[in-house]
């Protein structure tokens, strides 16, 4: 089957256009694109390409191509050549050139449905040799054709990898102008693209880490996907409030916090709330908000007051 030999079907996930700057003096323009295996492409991953695409003018000191799969990817430092394979991508032009061993073609066309003829472009990397255009191949190429309108969307992989069908992946190009990022050693906003909204991106001379954040699961090891831990679940968490206290899961930590009619900080809770709210007339009571440790002492003590009198 030709990669373009199917029409558009719902998606689970959708590209993301960005327009990003990824240093101080560089100012850079980024497509991230989530596919799922067996699932074709859809209208948002083709309408954010061409977005992306409309974006390519002037002049570029550099072109990246990386993902999920390959956070490393391929960089052309070429200025003359990145900004003529953004021009080509722009006007929808084929093109093919190659710089330091990398090879690089724009190519047009790459769908069954000659409706799409002007924003089905492609682009493909390849570390040297020929480069096979709207294909299918497991040679060492990295290929993103997110209008192809079908499962053969792409793919980039450090290794020899499926172009069409896929694993599920994001995938990335980046297109900057301007004076590189100084500091190999500072995360680019494409690196912390490959990164989960909970974690954190450090980069060591040039390689980019994601670290959960604490009270999150670092699902696939890489920092990529980080799920919350539900701590309330947890009985050595929960252990840590008062009995009485109600257990609220929050974003990488949990909350005790006091039932109605009770005072405290929820690890510890006390009774006759608006007794003791009266006497000291303290709006976090009813409020249910964390109180400081004096003001838990005095109500301690005026609890203790309160349940003696009772008893009287």
């Amino acid at each position: 089957m030709p990669p373009g030999a199917c029409f558009y079907q719902k998606a689970v996930f959708c590209a993301v256009l960005l327009i990003l700057s990824a240093g101080v003096d560089a100012q850079c323009i980024t497509y991230s694109g989530s596919f799922v295996r067996g699932e074709s492409s859809n209208q948002g991953h083709c309408d954010d390409w061409t977005a992306f695409r409309a974006q390519l003018t002037g002049d570029f000191s550099s072109m990246t191509m990386r993902g999920s799969l390959d956070p490393t990817g391929v960089t052309l430092s070429d200025p003359v050549l990145a900004t003529a394979i953004a021009s080509a991508m722009h006007t929808n032009t084929p093109f093919t050139g190659s710089s330091n061993g990398l090879s690089f073609r724009v190519n047009n066309g790459c769908s069954a449905d000659s409706a799409l003829d002007e924003i089905a472009v492609e682009l493909i990397a390849k570390a040297g040799g020929t480069i096979s255009g709207c294909a299918c191949t497991s040679a060492d190429q990295r290929v993103v054709r997110p209008c192809i309108a079908n499962s053969n969307w792409g793919s980039i992989q450090s290794d020899v990898g499926r172009t069409c069908d896929g694993p599920s992946q994001t995938m990335m190009v980046e297109f900057c102008s301007g004076a590189p990022q100084s500091d190999p050693n500072i995360c680019s906003n494409l690196d912390r693209d490959l990164c989960s909204s909970f974690a954190d991106c450090d980069k060591v001379n040039g390689d980019a880490t994601c670290t959960c954040w604490s009270g999150f699961t670092d699902v696939h090891g890489d920092g990529s996907v980080c799920e919350d831990i539900d701590e309330c679940k947890i009985e050595e968490k929960t252990m840590l409030c008062d009995y009485q206290a109600d257990c609220d899961n929050t974003n990488g930590s949990f909350a005790c916090i006091c039932p109605t009619g009770f005072v405290g900080d929820g690890t510890e809770c006390f009774g006759d709330a608006w007794a003791v709210r009266a006497v000291f007339d303290i709006p976090e009571v009813s409020a249910r908000r964390a109180l400081t440790a004096d003001q838990i002492e005095q109500l301690k003590l005026e609890y203790a007051r309160l349940v003696t009198s009772d008893g009287d």
